[in-house]
């Protein structure tokens, strides 16, 4: 009687540790994305290069390959040095795959420009 429980409890803690790996691969793609906003790079015009890194990442391979993951690029106090760059990025992640409910998991991170940016990077999301 008490196996089938320890089997569900042990799920459960699976789960729960590939949905902590995900929200860390989020923050992660958030922080590179306002890094490059931050400095300026001039590769950052597009998102295709982060894109084509969550390919290779969790985000792809994890419970949430149904929908893509957003990226959302803010400059709350406008876009000169000195002020912030937020990024945000998010995603559907399907908790406990039988119960059928999924959670919008989101990785944030804010960094102050160095530079005043030449190329805004646009928001968009990764399919």
């Amino acid at each position: 009687m008490v196996v089938p429980l320890l089997c569900i409890l042990v799920l459960v803690f699976v789960d729960f540790g590939k949905a902590m790996n995900y929200w860390l691969d989020l923050t992660h793609v958030a922080n590179q994305i306002a890094r490059q906003a931050a400095v300026n790079s001039p590769d950052l015009t597009t998102l295709a290069d982060e894109c084509a890194q969550l390919e290779t990442n969790e985000l792809r391979t994890g419970s949430s390959s149904i929908d893509p993951v957003s990226i959302t690029v803010t400059y709350p106090s406008g876009a000169t040095a000195g002020n912030v760059v937020t990024v945000e990025a998010a995603a559907k992640y399907k908790f406990i795959p039988f119960i059928a409910k999924t959670w919008t998991i989101k990785g944030k991170a804010s960094m102050r420009l160095e530079h005043d940016p030449t190329a805004v990077p646009a928001s968009g999301s990764c399919s």
